[in-house]
């Protein structure tokens, strides 16, 4: 009776994800600042609020690498407040390069404020973009800056990377990312089944 009067649920948009071509298209167009915003979303799949958070630090091997200190604060089922764990960040390359983000880390110039609202505000006043959700849109996609995270996921995915190691590098459970991100493309199923074969 309960679901009867509630109704169904509104059916979920499927989420863009963007070509390696698009995304450095996107960071060319951008000014440095928010050009490295997309840099840093989109190589290691952080949401943008995240990014505030980042810091270097020697990992277990002794090595730099990235670090999200601050963890994202969601409802558990208990209806408390809980936060995800600190994480290290680990990177899917853009047409092969991490554009030697761990490296120059100290050195990059950042916008004073990155959030999905800051970032979304800034993206859609470049054209390049605007063709973008319009081309997605089309194909019945929805392309926002999120998007960079589940461009993330399906390219981890592309390199077989198992769905237990891009959840921990992306901050969830494996629950949460079957649950709420892409995880392939039609074209990479092709492919696969191609193989197979």
């Amino acid at each position: 009776d309960y679901l009867e009067l509630r109704g169904a649920d509104g059916k979920r948009r499927k989420k863009a994800v963007l070509t390696d071509d698009e995304g450095m298209e996107l960071i060319q167009l951008l000014p440095e600042s928010w050009g490295n915003g997309v840099k840093i979303s989109r190589v290691f799949g952080v949401r943008p609020w995240a990014i505030s958070f980042i810091k270097r630090a020697n990992n277990d091997d002794g090595e730099p690498q990235l670090r999200v200190i601050k963890g994202k604060t969601y409802n558990n089922r208990a209806g408390g407040k809980e936060e995800t764990e600190p994480r290290w960040l680990e990177p899917v390359a853009v047409n092969g390069t991490t554009f030697d983000l761990v490296q120059n880390w100290d050195q990059l110039l950042m916008p004073p404020t990155v959030n999905g609202k800051t970032l979304g505000a800034f993206l859609r006043r470049l054209p390049y973009w605007q063709e973008l959700v319009k081309e997605y849109a089309a194909r019945g996609e929805w392309l926002r800056p999120y998007s960079f995270r589940d461009t993330f996921s399906v390219r981890a995915h592309n390199f077989n990377i198992s769905d237990t190691n891009i959840a921990k590098a992306m901050g969830h459970t494996v629950e949460v990312h079957h649950r709420s991100y892409r995880t392939s493309e039609w074209k990479a199923v092709r492919s696969a089944f191609a193989q197979a074969s």
